[in-house]
């Protein structure tokens, strides 16, 4: 496999990764967290707080994963330099599960975590690969 077709094997399967990883996790919480429905038995204080209990494991646990595991492969498994590009093109589906999720909460939040979660990745990335050279 010459050199750029396998970088851009290594940035796809992580992207394709991270959808899979992704989807996966949004199953798992519209199964913890349902949106509340005209057939819900649930207390309104009940599904409040699922709700509320889905959005910090969103914020705390899944995202920060996700971004992590993506600039660590990135970091691993490209060699060569501008890991930063690599990690966003890696991170698409990531940046926009924080999108989506930080717009549905504030949009005052949304405009601070996307760059947050891209600039950390991104010196995430380039650290891994400098130390692992």
């Amino acid at each position: 496999m010459i050199r750029s077709s396998r970088w851009v094997f290594v940035v796809l399967a992580l992207l394709l990764g991270s959808v899979v990883v992704g989807s996966g996790l949004l199953a798992l919480e519209a199964y913890l967290a349902p949106f509340p429905g005209p057939d819900d038995t649930r207390t309104y204080d009940e599904a409040f707080d699922a709700l509320e209990a889905s959005t910090v494991r969103w914020q705390v646990i899944y995202l920060p994963l996700l971004q992590l595991g993506i600039s660590v492969g990135v970091g691993l498994l490209i060699p060569g330099r501008l890991a930063w590009l690599e990690n966003f093109g890696a991170s698409l589906f990531v940046l926009g599960l924080v999108f989506v999720h930080h717009a549905t909460v504030s949009f005052k939040s949304a405009w601070i975590f996307v760059p947050l979660y891209l600039v950390l990745g991104a010196v995430a990335s380039t650290l891994v690969r400098r130390f692992s050279e």
